[in-house]
């Protein structure tokens, strides 16, 4: 956060495995497969909304479909072309200025 390149990062974190979170909705399907178990993702950028939960449906093509939208390379798929990247835009506030970076020094550690 305290680099050059943060008023430009947008990091995502996502889990790729299952179980350990419970959910009694069946994911909307968007081909034979459906989309899986729900998963969280958490968005760390200077222009991500604060303390906000978003509820849209959005899977991994998603995140692919989010580099596409940006940079402009061709979608690798039909699939990540069809992605629900405007729920994920929604995530971000660009019309402000970026969010000054929070640094956490940890002034007391672990002692044996």
């Amino acid at each position: 956060m305290n680099r050059k390149f943060w008023n430009s990062t947008a990091i995502f974190v996502t889990f790729d495995e299952g179980g350990g979170f419970y959910d009694n909705i069946t994911p909307p399907a968007i081909n034979h497969y459906g989309l899986g178990q729900r998963i969280p993702l958490l968005m760390i950028s200077p222009y991500a909304r604060e303390a906000y939960v978003d509820n849209s449906t959005i899977s991994g093509y998603t995140l692919l479909g989010f580099i596409d939208n940006n940079f402009n390379p061709p979608y690798i798929t039909n699939t990540v072309s069809k992605s629900n990247v405007n729920g994920l835009m929604y995530s971000f506030n660009f019309g402000r200025d970026p969010r000054n970076p929070v640094i956490k020094i940890q002034t007391t550690g672990y002692t044996k």
